[in-house]
């Protein structure tokens, strides 16, 4: 939960709904942390095309707590 704590405190908040989605859980191999809204993406990631910038939340917040953090492969 801290580390889900960590990325609401750094993510942009507009309505609110994209830090209120943030998610963390304990899996085998460490933890795991997301978002469910659709946009989350764009938010971590960025959007060229549409002019947005990534702002790697989840990285920020894992980094910040000493933690590795790597994407998930598709």
């Amino acid at each position: 939960e801290e580390l889900a704590d960590r990325a609401r405190n750094l993510a942009p908040v507009d309505s609110g709904e994209y830090q209120d989605s943030i998610r963390a859980e304990k899996t085998k191999a460490g933890a795991r942390i997301f978002s469910d809204v659709y946009y989350s993406t764009f938010i971590e990631f960025g959007a060229p095309n549409w002019n947005i910038a990534p702002q790697y939340v989840f990285r920020r917040a894992a980094e910040s707590l000493g933690l590795s953090f790597r994407s998930k492969k598709k």
